[in-house]
């Protein structure tokens, strides 16, 4: 199962990918920042006001399980958000919505 998600702006606007490979203020985007690994949800698991989902990160490894404010990827990727519809990260400074196939 290969999910594609969706870059965002800071204003939380949807852009095209030449946009996300812009920086926010037009420009190029940095040269150091490696691109966002593919991320593949396996499991989302929510109980009352807890939520994690078990994933597998391109070149991090297989049955990652992330929560609400785990940083993975060396520290480039952090985790904002589980819900039933989706994961929502930051991969350096970007914001990402991975959508939950079902």
């Amino acid at each position: 199962m290969r999910l594609k998600y969706k870059a965002r702006n800071p204003k939380g606007d949807t852009v095209s990918e030449p946009e996300a490979a812009e920086g926010v203020e037009g420009g190029p985007a940095s040269v150091s920042a490696p691109a966002p690994p593919e991320i593949w949800i396996k499991a989302v698991l929510i109980r009352e006001k807890d939520a994690a989902a078990v994933v597998d990160i391109e070149g991090y490894g297989e049955g990652v399980i992330l929560r609400r404010g785990t940083p993975f990827g060396g520290g480039l990727g952090k985790v904002l958000g589980i819900s039933q519809e989706k994961v929502v990260v930051t991969w350096s400074g970007q914001q990402l919505d991975i959508p939950v196939d079902r």
